[in-house]
């Protein structure tokens, strides 16, 4: 064969993984994949999903080839080992195969498009590196290292076979998550390579390992179902600042120049990609359930986020804050609104709505179909729990939301259809109009209302809304789920206001639920409550 691949991981990295292999298989069905499989766990489960052209290699094996590497093994922490053990395992691929060339590949890498015109250009080569290319708010990172090691391509001669040994002995004599002495862990060794090896080549092609430390040198574009960095494909990003929590939240960073509402690296690469990652965590955690147990927090170089202390809710004032920020769409928002999603979605009719069953038999009159207008309804979660409640009624359902949270609806495959706010709700009108919490979200709330209320034909439901018996204010809530101190300003309505909305949209109230209290507002004397409204035409 003329080349393979290999990556390692452990069953931490195993979904990020098998989008990556998944991913070049999309461009590449035929070549091998070598896998050091770094944990028992990951191991068993990569020879149970049995993945056609992937060589599973256990850690242990690699360590009877290499008996050195059990000298250093005590005293390095678990990433510098998987770090010393990156040379190691091309040079055991070229004993274990006849292949000209070896290419190593991070497992949190993800293709967009063949890498072969890459290796086409670098096939004369002995070694090929891929540079960090740092943009400018990142050039201190330099430090770290010139070249980033998620792309190395070794050729079987006997300069890439010298590089290779050299960079094992290297990495063996020292390889640790610190600088010193010009050193890092095993990735600063790379610098001396393109004046130790005359035959190696530097890839300039933009779109092989591009990532967050140089994606603001690039403008990504999309052209015919095809990604760009300038003019360049896009054949693979590295997706190493996205991080995921044991309870399924996550937190990833957006290279600042790529922050525009219209960004096609943020829209189109980070957030579907992100919303693929979360389903692939559920699935494996689903099929094997000694990986929920197993797997642990937090990356290299970041602590656990913080949690906010104290009530969830309090006072604020009488009139909108003047804020930019909208935590709603923080990466908790959406983190806790894709963990509902995945849960409605796997408990089907085992957990249905009762409440919004009765309202959707009732909105439906026989009718084996309706239209649903889910107002800022994440990412489509709530049809999950609406179809296990009417599973006889055939729901169109059309969720109005900001853009990130349609882009990681559409990403997860969710059978709705989104519309970006500020679309407008025009016509025609929805025969059902489900607000679930979210009419006090808007800095015109009663604009808002009147909207939804001309967008219905038959019910409007608030399940629920936010009422206080005397005075309407602005309160914010900080989810205790939600990380870093993240949280949302939300209208709290008069009984009084709300009644008057209604009248005034031509709507009038058939039924409600009480809902417990909600405390901390001690300024505001009353009782605040969550309560479910159904609302029909007067």
């Amino acid at each position: 064969m003329k080349h393979a691949y290999c990556t390692y991981f452990d069953h931490n990295y195993l979904s990020r993984a098998l989008l990556m292999l998944r991913s070049l298989r999309a461009y590449d069905a035929e070549s091998t994949v070598f896998v050091l499989a770094l944990s028992d766990l990951c191991q068993a489960a990569l020879k149970r999903l049995d993945l056609p052209k992937v060589e599973v290699i256990a850690l242990y094996e690699l360590e009877q080839a290499y008996p050195e590497l059990l000298t250093v093994k005590l005293d390095r922490t678990p990433i510098e080992y998987n770090f010393t053990l990156t040379p190691v395992l091309p040079l055991y691929v070229f004993g274990l195969a006849p292949v000209e060339r070896v290419i190593y590949v991070d497992a949190d890498l993800y293709f967009f498009s063949s890498p072969q015109p890459v290796l086409d250009a670098t096939a004369q080569a002995s070694v090929a590196i891929t540079p960090h290319n740092f943009s400018p708010l990142m050039r201190d990172k330099i430090v770290y290292g010139r070249f980033n090691v998620g792309w190395m391509t070794f050729r079987c001669c006997p300069e890439g076979l010298d590089c290779l040994e050299t960079y094992k002995a290297n990495c063996l004599a020292w390889c640790f998550d610190r600088l010193e002495d010009g050193r890092f862990a095993d990735q600063r060794y790379l610098d001396a390579w393109p004046d130790s090896y005359p035959g190696l080549a530097i890839v300039t092609h933009k779109g092989v390992n591009a990532g967050p430390w140089n994606a603001d040198n690039y403008r990504f574009s999309e052209r015919g179902g095809r990604f760009f960095a300038d003019d360049d494909p896009l054949v693979c990003y590295h997706f190493s600042s996205i991080r995921i929590e044991p309870d399924g939240s996550f937190e990833g960073l957006i290279p600042d120049g790529h922050r525009a509402a219209e960004s096609v690296l943020v829209r189109r690469i980070i957030r579907p990609y992100t919303a693929r990652l979360l389903r692939e965590r559920v699935e494996l955690r689903r099929r094997f359930p000694a990986l929920a147990a197993a797997e642990y927090a937090g990356l290299r170089y970041r602590g656990a986020a913080p949690r906010p202390s104290g009530p969830p809710w309090r006072f604020v004032g009488r009139t909108w804050p003047d804020t930019k920020a909208d935590a709603r769409v923080s990466d908790a928002a959406i983190g806790e609104a894709i963990a509902l999603y995945f849960n409605l979605e796997a408990a089907g009719a085992r957990n249905p709505d009762t409440l919004l069953g009765q309202i959707i038999a009732r909105v439906a009159q026989g009718r084996r179909r309706i239209s649903v207008l889910d107002w800022r309804g994440g990412v489509g979660q709530s049809y999950f729990a609406a179809k296990a409640a009417a599973p006889d009624v055939e729901l169109d359902w059309h969720v109005f939301e900001a853009p990130a949270y349609c882009d990681y609806g559409k990403a997860l495959n969710a059978p709705v259809q989104f519309h970006e706010i500020p679309a407008p709700l025009g016509m025609p009108r929805y025969d059902l109009v489900f607000v679930r919490g979210t009419l006090g979200l808007d800095p015109d709330w009663r604009r808002t209302f009147i909207d939804l209320s001309r967008a219905t034909e038959h019910a409007l439901v608030l399940a629920p809304v936010l009422v206080h018996q005397a005075s309407t204010f602005v309160a914010a809530n900080h989810p205790p789920e939600w990380r870093n101190g993240a949280g949302v300003n939300a209208w709290i309505v008069s009984e009084q206001d709300l009644q008057a909305a209604a009248a005034e949209a031509g709507l009038r109230v058939v039924g409600q639920v009480p809902g417990p209290p909600i405390a901390g507002f001690a300024e505001m004397p009353g009782q605040a409550t969550a309560r479910v409204m159904v609302l029909t035409r007067a």
